[in-house]
């Protein structure tokens, strides 16, 4: 099979079109890798925790957003539990609201713990039912806010 013969300005355009569209499809490819990740279950409940805490705390996803120099829209998509939060995202909100980044996914663990134990069983001193647990949580952090003092 012959091939045709490409005078160098042809040889070029081709090149910066196969180039472009390489990176066109790269930066495709590098942007629609995290939206098609599945968010895992921990990073949903540290999504419901955040937003829980935002309304009782009375921070706005603008506010939030502002904190981290990012606009309302990522803010959206991590309280909504569509993209995860990174570590140092949930110490800057943590600061927002006076506690550390550890005692926020400490909070989240033993929430996931106590959910997955049967109805019946009694831990941390919460009573058994759910709600029940959540109730006291909630307390809890108000406790915490009003007291200034770490409750535990």
């Amino acid at each position: 099979m012959a091939y045709p013969i490409l005078n160098q300005a042809d040889a070029g355009e081709i090149f910066v079109r196969l180039y472009l569209y390489g990176i066109s499809h790269t930066l495709w490819d590098m942007a629609n890798r995290d939206s098609q990740r599945a968010v895992g279950a921990f990073s949903k409940a540290v999504s419901l925790e955040v937003k829980g805490l935002m309304a009782r705390h009375g921070i706005t996803q603008t506010a939030f957003a502002a904190a981290l120099d990012r606009n309302q829209g990522y803010i959206s998509e991590r309280v909504n539990g569509i993209k995860a939060f990174d570590t140092d995202e949930l110490d800057i909100f943590a600061g927002l609201i006076g506690i550390t980044g550890q005692d926020l996914l400490t909070t989240v663990s033993r929430r996931i713990y106590e959910d997955s134990l049967p109805a019946n069983v009694t831990v941390g001193g919460f009573g058994q039912d759910r709600q029940d647990r959540y109730a006291r949580a909630a307390d809890e952090w108000t406790d915490t806010e009003d007291n200034g003092e770490d409750t535990e």
